[in-house]
């Protein structure tokens, strides 16, 4: 006997367990179940991989700064009054990457 007739007989034999009218209905919900299940689990994956992408990006913008930071600290020819926008923009940067890295873990 061929697989597929198998099959087709295991699905009589279930439906004919089941009232007629929740068979109906599953026929006619089923794919489109399957439909909606495979949108969300794509969808869930890009959305997924998104985060990915700006946790990625977020922690290349950290380091970039932290150097940034050393070779600031590292002047000395410039005054402090000069390293203060500089020092506060800094400041905001990470206070604002600590914020959303506790977003995202949360």
């Amino acid at each position: 006997m061929a697989r597929g007739s198998q099959s087709e007989t295991t699905d009589r034999d279930q439906d004919k367990e089941l009232p007629l009218w929740i068979s109906l209905l599953y026929e006619k919900f089923a794919p489109p179940a399957e439909r909606v299940e495979k949108a969300l689990t794509l969808s869930l994956a890009k959305l997924t991989d998104g985060i990915e992408e700006v946790t990625r990006r977020q922690s290349e913008i950290i380091s970039c700064l932290d150097a940034l930071e050393e070779r600031v600290t590292s002047l000395q020819s410039s005054s402090p009054v000069d390293r203060n926008p500089l020092f506060s923009t800094l400041v905001k940067v990470k206070a604002d990457s600590e914020r959303i890295g506790g977003k995202l873990g949360a």
